[in-house]
Order: structure tokens, then sequence, then C-alpha cells
């Protein structure tokens, strides 16, 4: 079967690109990115009350609430939002915060419950956030309950994975994340669940970390014992996509028999007859790494039919991130094999490559002396989100000195 049309045009593109030796003819230059959007106060206040605010944001996979009364506590960005599956089926989302006195009505960060009861008072609250059971009710004067449920925030589902919104004007769900959709459609992410979790601290920039994982420039020399010994880096494409997104596509060296390192293989390169590979994916997820950044900080990784890490990155401040990775494979797997220990373990390998430069580089950035990034044609997937960044923002909001040139937006029809 041939691969679907969906990727004709990354197909052709990379086949140019391997043989391209020179910067592309009619592209921008793209402008410094100024340094200060790394680590300035103001900078990082306009991101949280515009983009992590006002964006769809991944919370969890369904596959982490299966049940009735399951429910998964989202505790990032100063919020804690339940996210729990009601007895029809559906997922609804609220703010973690009691409507008697204010304290968190679950302590817990997953599990499973009939009814939510606040540890405080005993304040009950059915699974869709609706207020079931005061204790003591005729000692409050006109109590409403149905004014008194847990207050609710925008929760939408897209092939398994679950999103939240603190925005009630944003856009819906589908309209956002369409230009993901046509790319991922012959990939079956409704047989994935949720295998193994990781997360750990950078002392970074959420951008900082990001911009890491969405360019390839870096491989060989950071990943030349790892992913340099799967990927095909010459082949790397970028297409730009509405909303902020990207579709990044490598080649996978797949045919590649000689006796090189295993580390990184899962990943990338041919998986052996034992591995629990998902059916029904394009054969094109099986010769070629798909990256598709979703903005602001989703990083689905590699959508290979053997499993692949779901990867999150939340600012905890100017200078720190927290990276959340999710280890997604076929849910008809055995739960206890150790298929998924050593896919994450091959994960974390590469990754910590990443982690000794990202925890070195903020102190760089903001010792005065770092003007700002110059990125190369391989790169421009940064300088994309950084335009949508400001769009989100809005242009006349964004200090002078630290926005950017808008250049790539005009240059794409998306």
């Amino acid at each position: 079967m041939a691969a679907g049309t969906a990727f004709l045009a990354e197909i052709s593109a990379m086949e140019r690109e391997s043989v391209r030796n020179g910067y592309p003819e009619g592209f921008p230059t793209l402008p410094e990115i100024p340094g200060g959007r790394y680590f300035d106060q103001r900078f990082y206040d306009l991101e949280m009350k515009y983009i992590w605010r006002k964006t769809w944001l991944y919370a969890c996979h369904v596959s982490e609430i299966p049940d009735t009364g399951s429910f998964f506590v989202f505790d990032k960005l100063g919020l804690s939002v339940i996210v729990a599956r009601s007895r029809d089926g559906s997922i609804h989302a609220m703010h973690n915060v009691c409507r008697h006195r204010g304290a968190p009505v679950v302590n817990q960060k997953s599990g499973r419950q009939s009814r939510f009861v606040c540890p405080y008072h005993a304040w009950s609250f059915n699974l869709d956030g609706s207020l079931a059971v005061v204790p003591g009710e005729h000692n409050f004067a006109c109590l409403d309950k149905v004014e008194r449920s847990l207050l609710k925030i925008r929760c939408e589902v897209w092939r398994g994975f679950v999103f939240i919104n603190l925005d009630n004007g944003a856009g819906p769900l589908d309209d956002f994340i369409a230009p993901v959709a046509r790319k991922v459609e012959r990939f079956p992410l409704e047989k994935m669940k949720v295998w193994r979790h990781k997360s750990f601290e950078l002392n970074c920039n959420w951008k900082a970390a990001l911009d890491n994982f969405i360019e390839i420039y870096h491989i060989p020399t950071v990943h030349g014992k790892t992913a340099m010994n799967w990927l095909r880096p010459e082949t790397f494409w970028i297409s730009p996509m509405r909303n902020g997104h990207s579709c990044l596509t490598t080649e996978r060296r797949v045919d590649n028999n000689a006796d090189l390192e295993n580390t990184a293989k899962l990943l990338h390169g041919p998986l052996p007859d034992t591995a629990p590979v998902v059916p029904g994916a394009d054969p094109f997820f099986h010769n070629h790494a798909l990256v598709i950044p979703i903005f602001p900080n989703l990083l689905p990784g590699g959508f290979n039919p053997g499993g692949f890490p779901l990867q999150r990155h939340w600012p905890i401040g100017p200078g720190k991130t927290i990276i959340e990775i999710s280890i997604l494979g076929w849910e008809e797997e055995d739960e206890k094999s150790t298929y998924w220990d050593t896919l994450l373990a091959d994960l974390m390998t590469q990754v910590d490559e990443d982690i000794d430069i990202l925890n070195s580089i903020q102190g760089a950035i903001e010792s005065g002396y770092y003007t700002g990034a110059v990125l190369s044609f391989l790169e421009r997937a940064i300088y994309w989100y950084h335009e949508e960044i400001d769009k989100q923002i809005g242009l006349d909001r964004v200090p002078d000195h630290l926005a950017i040139k808008r250049v790539l937006a005009p240059h794409f029809e998306l």
C-alpha cells in the first residue's frame, strides 16, 4: 500500500532537500529572535495571559481515565483541574476548588471515585461537577446548589487526546487541531494508550527547551551515537501549518543492518519482530519519523507504530520548565511488558544528551552578552511558532525590543 496523499508533498520535498546545497531560492532570511523573549518577566507575563490562558492545552489521555469515576488532576500553570469521566461516558473538566471555602476537592493526582467529597466540610460533587450534597444544608440561607457547582472548564477530546481551554470565547478544538488531523488521519491513534510516564525539571525557558526538540541541526553534534544512527538528517523537512503547528518529517534508516549501537533504535530504527506494532498505520509511518509540534507545547514525537513519546513543556517561571513525557503504544499489549520500560529508557538516553545542553543554556542567555537567535533554514519551525506567539499576544502588546518581524506568515498560504 502506497503512502497516503497527505504526505506526497513531504515525500517530494524530502527528496529535493537531500540534494540541496544552497540556501533555498526565494525563501526569506529569518531575522534575529530577540534574546529577551527567553527571560524577560514582562514577556513571560504576556505569554501567561494571552497564550496559556487562551489556547487549547493537552490535559491527559482518555486511557488515563478509562472508567466511570476515573479522574486525572491537571496541575500545571498554577492550576488544579479535575478531568473526570461521568456515568454516561462523557468527560468533564472543572477547577479543583470547593465552592464552599476553597479547599481542594481531591488531593490525589488520579484515581476513581463515585463522587468528589471535599475533605474539609464534606460538600459532595457529582462527576460532572454539579453540587450533590451539603451537610447541614438547612443552616445556609437560600443556598442555590446549581450556582455552587464546581466551576467548569471547556473540555474537548480529539482522537483520545483530552484538551482544556480556560477561554470560553475560544474557537472549537476541531478548528484548532484541523491541520494536524489531516496529517495523521491514517495513523490509528484510537488504538493507543499511555503505558509509561516521566517528568523532570529543566533550568531553562520553556521555549529554549521546545526549540531543541523541533530542529534537527543539532543531531550530528549532540546525538551522534544515538539518533544519528537511525535518522537521515539531510532529508529533514518542515511544513508550517495554520495555528502555529508544524509538520516535521525525516526518513528513517530502516534498511540499516550495520552493527551500530542499539541506543535510540526503538524510537527511530527498524523494529524487532517482537515489538507490539499497532495495526493499521500507513506505511509512511514505518519509514519516516514524523513530529508534529502542536502549539504551544505539545510534541508527539515520531508517530512510530511501535510506540512513541508524547512530550509537553510547561513553564514554571521565565527560567524554569517542567517536561512531561508519556509513552503511547498499542492498547492491546501487556501492561507488564518490559518493552515499554525499554522504550522509555531508550528515549531518555537520547533526551539526557539534550538535558546536559539545556540546563546550561539559560545562564548564558541571561548573561547580557546574548543578543538573540540567528536561525538557519533547518530551524524555521522555531521562527514559525514565535510568530504565532506574537499573533496570539497581539502585535500591539509585544514590546518593540522583543517583537519579531512577521516574515513567514506572508510566505506560506495556509
